[in-house]
């Protein structure tokens, strides 16, 4: 019977994240060439790991989930959460009645509204 250690699950587990972060920046660099030309290759990967845990702070976990976060952060900057300009975006974070899917909706809305200059 194989037996697989504690040690060799957290191994494993560590892979996963690295896979995953690497994918990030594969796709941040697909939908973000400017921004992502400016940043050393430790500057981007440090950006991400910032990225996924703002979004595990606000209850954000999945995949796609992180996928939508990172890229708002490259739409608004990368601590939109807490600038002031965006309040709107810090209260929908920080709603506790919304779920995260519903959070990065109306995120990714009203960030698009920001963007194109709507009030």
């Amino acid at each position: 019977m194989l037996t697989i250690r504690k040690e060799q699950m957290a191994a494993f587990a560590r892979s996963a994240v690295e896979r995953f972060e690497e994918d990030l920046a594969v796709s941040l660099r697909d939908n973000w060439p400017t921004i992502c030309a400016r940043l050393t290759e430790d500057r981007l990967t440090a950006t991400i790991k910032h990225g996924v845990a703002r979004a595990a702070f606000y209850g954000i976990s999945s995949e796609n989930g992180i996928f939508r976060y990172l890229n708002l952060m490259f739409l608004l900057g990368i601590d939109f959460d807490i600038d002031p300009k965006f309040e709107w975006a810090a209260s929908i974070l920080q709603d506790p009645s919304l779920s995260p899917s519903l959070k990065l909706d109306l995120l990714v809305r009203l960030a698009r509204r920001h963007v194109a200059g709507d009030p």
